[in-house]
């Protein structure tokens, strides 16, 4: 409940003097302010029609400060009807703005070398580590910047593009092979022939899947997906076109034509039977700066590690070596 007492009547305000004593907004002077807001009458404290003056030294402010004698900050700092006491002193120094942009401003922003993140949108560290990857390949950055038209491109679009769910993590090489497969296809349609084939020239290359009789030493070779040799012996002989029956052979599948660069996928998963399912490999993995594949010499560019102990979920992470 408030408290009653008697209530005091507010002065409304008095505009009277627009458009009679004013004509512009520049004839508006403190005593017009003070009585729009209701201010007029009552003894006015001077700072809000002279400029402040600095208090002389001992004297206490009697007198000597171009303000009303009265004015003290303790009982006039809350009074409604003074101008004083309100910060203005500080605001109207001659270095308030120098001192404000000194208190208020920040170091400048230190300068960096490497590249800039990428939003994770949910659960999308699998797409950022491998765009990441590939930006450092200098020939596919240029081949998509010299398709894209605009500087700044919102990353959510390629995430709906590839109808990709932003809260579910995905296996990072399933993704790998989704977004080469249709950024090619892409790239197929665009009229200048270099760009064209700008992803089949970098990560294309051909294997011979090759299967060779044990008994005449006859080849079968057709073009098929890179593996580890292949035993066919007992229910699964090969059928050799040159025996004419079924024979012991290996089957195995050999580069004929490497591509400039060479993405290797190490699927470090096993499958426990006592809980019924998939679980991540503990197995440390010690990998070469280099690798020689059909007498070519291949750098290491980049590893995208898993982190976290389940097969489940945890963040992928990208490290990368600069092209010199």
């Amino acid at each position: 409940m408030a408290k009653k007492g008697t209530t005091k009547q507010v002065n409304p305000g008095d505009w009277v003097w627009v458009g009679t004593e004013v004509q512009t907004p520049d004839q508006i002077t403190p005593l017009h302010r003070r009585r729009a807001a209701g201010l007029a009458g009552g003894k006015i404290c001077s700072f809000d029609l002279t400029p402040p003056v600095q208090t002389t030294k001992g004297e206490k402010g009697k007198g000597t400060t171009g303000k009303d004698a009265t004015c003290r900050p303790k009982a006039c700092k809350c009074c409604p009807r003074c101008y004083n006491y309100l910060g203005a002193d500080q605001v109207f120094a001659p270095d308030a703005k120098d001192k404000f942009l000194q208190d208020n401003l920040s170091e400048l922003p230190e300068e960096r070398d490497g590249p800039a993140g990428l939003r994770n949108l949910g659960a999308t560290c699998y797409a950022n580590a491998f765009l990441q990857l590939w930006f450092h390949n200098v020939a596919f950055r240029n081949a998509v910047y010299s398709c894209v038209t605009s500087e700044v491109v919102d990353p959510m679009g390629l995430i709906d593009a590839l109808r990709l769910n932003r809260g579910d993590q995905q296996d990072a090489a399933e993704f790998s092979k989704l977004f080469m497969s249709v950024i090619a296809s892409e790239f197929a349609k665009h009229p200048n022939p270099q760009l064209k084939t700008a992803i089949t020239d970098q990560f294309e290359g051909k294997t011979q899947y090759i299967t060779q009789c044990q008994s005449c030493r006859y080849e079968s070779i057709t073009e098929n997906v890179l593996c580890a040799p292949e035993i066919l012996d007992g229910d699964n002989k090969y059928n050799c076109p040159r025996c004419h029956g079924l024979r012991p052979a290996t089957r195995k599948v050999v580069p004929s034509q490497i591509p400039k660069v060479v993405h290797l996928s190490l699927l470090r998963f096993v499958f426990d039977y006592t809980s019924m399912s998939r679980k991540k490999s503990k197995a440390s993995i010690i990998y070469p700066k280099e690798i020689v594949l059909a007498n070519s010499i291949y750098d290491l560019r980049g590893v995208i590690t898993h982190e976290g102990t389940s097969a489940h979920h945890g963040h992928f992470i990208c490290d990368t070596y600069d092209e010199v």
